[in-house]
């Protein structure tokens, strides 16, 4: 009897971790957008205990470079939904204020994506937000809504993590802020195979200028 059991557990681990091996997907890499395109990478964060929150807002060009970054504490959050939509807010609000025409917002929030897409009435805690966000599309020459996995979205993630714990509440344009540098460089490194140790730091930026907006945390309002 024991042998038996031996024997089947010994079946069941082989079929099972040959099936968990085979399922597994490779890990995602940040993706460069089209040429003529401007990818705004979007996160939001959630902190349970507290019901504090952040959102962290990227955007490049087809080459890697960075175009704008974004890192805006909430001090009311409600939920995790709730910062990603907030996030898409954000980025779609700097958008409009830059002048940008063809977007990509890409977000690892499955949920953010499909209510994005979707064409049936919201009646969610972020349906007013989430109207905001579609009633901002028309201001653009076109937009696509992308899903990526956690990892292809780490330098938004970085944003809305320290957005939400020490309260960074900026708006870099045309530069690289130092606490992003690290995770733009991997996210380069991949799209154009940079090699380690050639001396190339960061992606570069435009030039120096620091801009920062909106020290509330709330949405600005577009241009008139």
């Amino acid at each position: 009897m024991i042998q038996w059991c031996s024997r089947q557990l010994e079946e069941y681990q082989r079929v099972n971790c040959r099936a968990g091996k085979q399922g597994k997907r490779p890990l995602t890499k940040w993706q460069n957008p089209p040429s003529g395109r401007l990818k705004i990478n979007i996160n939001g964060a959630f902190r349970v205990n507290d019901g504090c929150g952040g959102i962290g807002v990227v955007v490049r060009d087809h080459e890697g470079k960075g175009i704008a970054a974004m890192a805006r504490p909430f001090l009311h959050a409600h939920s995790a939904l709730s910062m990603e939509a907030e996030a898409c807010r954000a980025g779609l609000l700097l958008g409009i204020h830059q002048g940008w025409a063809d977007i990509d917002i890409e977000s690892d929030s499955t949920t953010l994506i499909a209510a994005l897409k979707s064409e049936e009435e919201n009646l969610s805690e972020v349906s007013r937000i989430l109207d905001d966000c579609k009633e901002y599309f028309s201001s653009f020459r076109s937009v696509r809504i992308l899903h990526t996995y956690r990892e292809a979205n780490g330098v938004a993630d970085r944003l809305a993590h320290l957005a939400s714990v020490v309260t960074i509440d900026d708006v870099w344009l045309d530069e690289t802020p130092a606490i992003i540098q690290d995770v733009l460089y991997e996210d380069y490194c991949h799209c154009f195979s940079v090699a380690r140790g050639s001396g190339f730091m960061s992606p570069p930026m435009q030039n120096s200028t620091f801009n920062k907006i909106n020290g509330t945390g709330r949405g600005v309002e577009p241009p008139s």
